[in-house]
């Protein structure tokens, strides 16, 4: 595979969903999340909550097999992640 695209995205607002990145690269396959802040972060579609998503704990991360729109959010305000997109 061949990265498309880096970058970081704060998570401004605590327990609100944003998109990483805010529109997919064409011809994406993986996303790698990086949780590079000291606190818990979720992940998941559209309708991400603190109950329903996919908990990355601080310093992990995630590669998903996806095309399509991937949203976090932290419970604690002003949180930063970063990302890879693969294609």
């Amino acid at each position: 595979m061949t990265i498309l695209n880096t970058g970081t995205v704060t998570l401004t607002a605590a327990d609100t969903a944003y998109q990483i990145p805010a529109s997919a690269t064409a011809g994406r396959k993986q996303l790698i999340i990086s949780n590079i802040s000291g606190h818990d972060i979720h992940i998941g579609g559209s309708n991400l909550n603190t109950t329903n998503g996919i908990v990355i704990q601080a310093f992990e991360q995630i590669k998903l097999n996806s095309s399509g729109g991937v949203y976090a959010l932290c419970e604690t305000a002003a949180r930063v992640i970063s990302y890879t997109e693969m294609g």
